[in-house]
């Protein structure tokens, strides 16, 4: 039917295009979540540019995070936006500005200066088409209540300490041996990996990363095993006892699942689960149950599938049980919970256990997060833990 306005899912954009497309002309289009773009080859991104090729001169882009892994991120939305301006084509954005800073952050063959430059290009270039907002900001948000951040410090559990001490030996090994720079980058990633999910708890560890001989491990039901597990029960008893409502954001499928069992097991309270593998049906469920029933006091989400596009409103305390790599996206997932609707004060809680590679991440993050810079990948903090040599 033909309409003034049409509200749309991407997904449902994406299937009926040509429909769209058939009946009827638009003035103007908006994208929330423009993130959903920033890949070149997916059929939404396509979709959407294609529609937009047929749109009239307003067209805008709305998103908490334009730039999530790389530039060409920021690229792929332009390209929406207003075509060939940043470049003529994916491969000359990577040429005068992808490669050229990513090489910089990576120690290659671009000089600080050269890409100080490049990065002033760029920034001059977008700047007239951004409109940024904060919610700091009081005549955005003026009613919304304060958020309150703090960092936990956790202990390694003796298991854990000599489960990290060989899997950072393993994993040295393999950089030491790795020879170009990009193969020693790899290596680097993956003992980060190994290492994150042993800080999170030693029945964490992918059975594959495990190092031979290392003797028999804590169960999954021990929370004495992990200073992080030790930590967030004791966060989880004072907000039971107050009746409040908490999430709980982690990178891992398997450690969002241990965290279950022994929130089950020692507060006899059912733990709610959002992850990437739930179609949309159970999804909204889970989130209604979250945000109505008095009784589902814990939601575990994973970044990727609970940390945009929904309302939590019902938490009071956010609890990053290990770090993202992407300030901005950490950002967004606490911003579940602290947002609009929000009439209570909320507490973001930070775990970093004390003497690992997880301190070095937490600096990373925080003079990242700092920046304006766009680049706050894996990759990146990767590529600074290893000059620094600090794991």
């Amino acid at each position: 039917a033909v309409a003034d306005v049409f509200l749309t899912t991407y997904n449902t954009f994406r299937s009926d295009l040509q429909k769209l497309m058939a009946e009827q002309t638009f003035g103007c289009m908006i994208l929330d979540e423009a993130q959903q773009i920033k890949n070149y080859s997916s059929q939404v991104s396509k979709a959407v540019k294609q529609m937009a090729e047929a749109v009239g001169t307003v067209r805008i882009s709305l998103s908490g995070t334009p730039v999530e892994n790389k530039l060409a991120d920021l690229h792929s939305q332009f390209e929406f936006i207003l075509v060939c301006y940043l470049a003529n084509s994916r491969a000359e954005f990577e040429r005068d500005f992808g490669k050229p800073l990513t090489k910089a952050v990576q120690g290659g063959d671009v000089t600080r200066a050269q890409a100080a430059e490049k990065q002033r290009l760029l920034q001059r270039m977008v700047q007239p088409f951004v409109l940024r907002r904060l919610k700091t900001d009081p005549k955005i948000a003026a009613d919304l209540p304060p958020k309150v951040e703090q960092t936990h410090e956790c202990e390694l559990s003796k298991a854990q300490e000599a489960l990290y001490l060989a899997v950072q030996e393993v994993g040295l090994q393999g950089v030491a041996q790795a020879g170009a720079a990009f193969a020693r980058h790899g290596h680097v990633l993956s003992m980060l990996h190994a290492l994150r999910e042993v800080c999170n708890h030693p029945a964490c560890l992918a059975e594959k990363r495990r190092p031979a001989g290392i003797p028999d491990q804590p169960s999954r039901a021990s929370v004495e095993a992990s200073g992080k597990c030790e930590k967030l029960k004791e966060l989880l008893e004072g907000i039971f006892a107050s009746g409040d409502k908490v999430i709980i954001f982690s990178g891992y499928l398997g450690t969002i699942d241990l965290l279950a069992e022994q929130i089950e097991q020692n507060f006899n309270s059912k733990a709610l689960k959002l992850v990437g593998a739930m179609d949309r049906t159970a999804r909204e469920a889970v989130v209604d149950t979250f945000q109505t029933d008095p009784s589902a006091q814990v939601l575990l989400l994973s970044l990727q599938a609970g940390g945009v596009g929904i309302t939590l409103t019902a938490a009071t305390h956010v609890i990053h049980f290990d770090r993202c790599y992407n300030p901005a996206k950490e950002n967004q997932a606490t911003d579940r919970a602290h947002r609009i609707g929000q009439t209570r004060t909320v507490f973001v809680h930070r775990l970093v256990t004390k003497g690992t590679f997880e301190e070095k991440l937490s600096e990373i993050m925080a003079r990242l997060g700092s920046r304006r810079e766009e680049d706050s990948s894996m990759s990146r903090v990767a590529c600074e833990i290893l000059r620094a040599r600090v794991v």
